[in-house]
């Protein structure tokens, strides 16, 4: 385990990202009978839990994702661009387009 960065540093590291999270708003229709128990502990990482135990001050969550090939997705409605005072709306439902290497 590596020396413990600040908070500002990881901003300004997640700055230079060219993936922003933050920046858009998935519209989410789960629809598998499994969903909930799959995600659980996601929501509850959202919701500030591990394992049943509230995070303390200290305790910071990061996640990324990395797929090695891009995945063309053609979204079924299409999704609404960035207004002012909201992020972009992302449709969470898609037809498979291929992968794009």
């Amino acid at each position: 385990m590596g020396t413990p960065i600040s908070r500002s540093t990881g901003w300004r590291r997640l700055a230079t990202d060219a993936l922003k999270p933050w920046r858009f708003k998935y519209w989410l229709f789960p629809r598998a009978p499994d969903f909930a128990a799959k995600a659980g502990p996601i929501l509850d990482l959202y919701a500030g839990l591990w394992q049943g135990h509230s995070l303390g001050p200290k305790d910071h969550l990061l996640s990324a994702e990395e797929k090695t090939s891009l995945q063309a997705r053609l979204r079924c409605p299409s999704s609404l661009p960035p207004a002012p005072g909201r992020p972009a709306y992302i449709e969470n439902e898609y037809a498979r387009g291929g992968a794009r290497h």
